[in-house]
């Protein structure tokens, strides 16, 4: 097992001495800090960053960074990314200030609502969904068309059916499933308050993250919730992801691991706080709030 730690370089921004009234100064907006991660996703041919200072990208193909940072000074809407979308080759990005799509093979920007702060993004076949507390901004893939649609309009019952592969979606209080619609149930019973941050799909269980009750466990077939009260080691679970032995959970500065098989939770302490993870094949990301994390499985899991 090999583990690698990229601490992404910080660029600098220097306070130049105002020398004359006659000299101009440019003001550079991609005077950025990368090193905190806050989204990770793997499209086809590249695992895409959202970073509090713009986007990062690795190639798969060439298993190395692209040079530099995408930061407004390219086109990106807003340098403070919240979430990364992968559409086939291209990208929907979250940020602060707005949405941005991407397109890698023409170097090409769209920007979607200007000024508006996004949280969180998700996707079906058909759209892309973006959470402004309370509400959601919904751009329709083939037309262009845009609207908007308040959460409660959203809350609808999940399917019954247990085999069809959705995209899960959490919002504050409910939990979603992007299939051919978007379709939200309330999850808060108990009088419990949290917000949901991360969701992954398990067979026939849904593993649900929050800001303050850990992991709960949502069964498609008999609709019902439980607690993982072995893990993880942070109640605020910032990332989920799994493969057909694990499951992986980040939060505070712990990476908590469940053993399908086993049915046990191990987990491992690290130095900075892990925002988000990601799996692709044999490889596992961690974004941090220090830089990125890969983590080679080959060998056994971590």
């Amino acid at each position: 097992m090999k583990i690698l730690l990229r601490l992404l370089p910080a660029i600098l921004l220097f306070i130049v001495p105002e020398s004359s009234p006659a000299v101009e100064y440019p003001s550079w907006e991609s005077y950025t800090n990368s090193n905190g991660i806050t989204s990770i996703a793997a499209g086809p041919d590249a695992v895409w960053f959202g970073t509090s200072g713009g986007l990062l990208k690795f190639d798969l193909r060439l298993e190395r960074f692209s040079p530099g940072i995408i930061t407004t000074s390219d086109g990106l809407i807003g340098n403070g990314i919240t979430a990364v979308c992968p559409d086939g080759y291209s990208l929907w990005i979250a940020t602060k200030k707005g949405v941005s799509f991407y397109d890698p093979a023409l170097d090409l920007f769209r920007n979607y609502f200007p000024g508006e702060s996004f949280t969180s993004a998700g996707a079906d076949d058909r759209s892309i969904y973006f959470e402004a507390g309370g509400y959601f901004r919904v751009v329709d893939k083939l037309t262009g068309a845009v609207r908007r649609e308040s959460a409660s309009r959203m809350a609808e019952l999940l399917p019954a059916s247990g085999t069809d592969t959705f995209t899960w979606y959490g919002q504050r209080a409910s939990l979603g499933a992007l299939g051919n619609a978007a379709q939200f149930m309330q999850l808060d019973d108990n009088n419990e308050f949290f917000s949901i941050t991360a969701a992954a799909e398990d067979g026939k269980r849904v593993w649900i993250g929050t800001d303050k009750a850990g992991i709960k466990i949502y069964d498609k077939f008999t609709h019902g919730f439980s607690d993982a009260y072995a893990g993880p080691r942070e109640t605020e679970v910032t990332g989920i992801t799994g493969s057909a032995s694990h499951i992986w959970v980040t939060g505070g500065r712990y990476l908590s691991i469940f053993d399908r098989a086993a049915e046990v939770w191990t987990g491992r302490r690290f130095n900075s706080s892990l925002n988000a993870v990601e799996r692709v094949d044999s490889t596992l990301w961690l974004g941090t709030s220090s830089g990125i994390i890969i983590t080679d499985l080959s060998g056994g899991e971590l």
